[in-house]
């Protein structure tokens, strides 16, 4: 993976960074078919300085779920708990990275929230940056 490009998770080239959890890309992005999905991004080199997690995640709610708690966690600590609401479904969110975390040389990007028995979570696109 090369840092500043942007992953689309509705582009079949992505699935070799989408290592587990994920269902078939639609023309939007992914779902995450069960509680929770990881993408894998190998990195050239450990990072000297922190990096900024980029995502656009979207929830799937109805009157039975009207919201959903989900989680984004690098290399297993977790980064964001966010709450997303019917009125807002689909947030951007920009995420400090510590380079402590990535010291492996890899982005392990865990995106975890569902409801039971529905579809929950999806994702569009992720970007791993240094700006």
């Amino acid at each position: 993976y090369r840092l500043n490009d942007t992953l689309s998770l509705s582009d079949t080239a992505t699935r070799r960074f989408s290592n587990s959890g994920w269902a078939a890309p639609e023309g939007w992005g992914s779902w995450i078919a069960g509680s929770q999905a990881l993408i894998v991004l190998p990195l050239v080199e450990a990072p000297r300085k922190d990096l900024v997690l980029r995502a656009t995640v979207q929830a799937f709610l109805d009157d039975t779920h009207p919201e959903l708690n989900a989680e984004v966690l690098i290399n297993g600590t977790r980064l964001a708990k966010r709450t997303f609401e019917r009125a807002a479904p689909l947030q951007n969110m920009e995420l400090r990275v510590p380079a402590a975390l990535l010291q492996e040389g890899r982005a392990v990007v865990e995106f975890r929230g569902r409801p039971k028995g529905m579809l929950g979570l999806g994702v569009r696109e992720v970007r791993l940056s240094d700006e």
